[in-house]
């Protein structure tokens, strides 16, 4: 049986593999190269992408998996579309990104120059509506001929109900860390959610 869980129960599963040893900052570790190594798997070809992060710990899985693209060779830009005040963990994996990689806050990028882009701006925690700058975002990458990864649940879905903001993320393929979350089998949301893949991050899911 696949482990589906909800933002909550997800959130307590981690709390219980913090108890039993395993701290939040190796989760986002193991969330991060496992995301990673998938995006190769998948895309071997990959050579300049965009991550899209948020403030919260999504975006720090994102930080995480362009660390380790970079060991590959694959170039990884950031764009920090919510601002500089990120979460600790999230400023952690900021400190240990390579010193050469691009941090940008306006979204006024190229966008057309990135073969890939990774979606790590709100994860499971999402309800309600897209702030504007993050649809404008979202509609342009959206028709764009590049490959399009989520972390978790694309951005604009709700992880539990489905319900889908106006101009969310549409991704090739999501990476659930850790469980599905509900919304993965929700015929409205599986437009955006692509195929899903499970990452292992080291919870127990059951």
């Amino acid at each position: 049986m696949k482990p589906i869980l909800t933002a909550e129960k997800m959130r307590q599963a981690e709390q219980a593999a913090v108890l039993r040893g395993v701290s939040l900052l190796q989760l986002m570790e193991n969330a991060g190269v496992g995301a990673a190594n998938a995006l190769l798997h998948i895309f071997p070809q990959a050579k300049h992408g965009l991550m899209i992060c948020g403030k919260g710990n999504n975006g720090g899985d994102a930080l995480v998996m362009s660390r380790i693209l970079a060991d590959f060779g694959v170039k990884s830009d950031i764009l920090l579309v919510m601002g500089d005040n990120l979460s600790e963990l999230s400023q952690i994996n900021r400190n240990r990104l390579p010193e050469n990689t691009p941090i940008y806050f306006s979204s006024s990028l190229n966008f057309h120059q990135y073969d890939f882009v990774v979606d790590a701006v709100f994860g499971t925690g999402f309800s309600g509506n897209l702030p504007n700058h993050i649809e404008n975002i979202f509609s342009i990458i959206n028709k764009l001929n590049t490959k399009r990864f989520a972390l978790d649940i694309p951005s604009g879905v709700n992880c539990d109900t489905a319900d889908v903001a106006e101009n969310s993320f549409i991704a090739h393929h999501t990476f659930a860390f850790g469980a599905y979350k509900p919304a993965h089998f929700i015929d409205k949301a599986q437009p955006y959610c692509g195929a899903v893949q499970l990452i292992d991050i080291g919870i127990q899911a059951a």
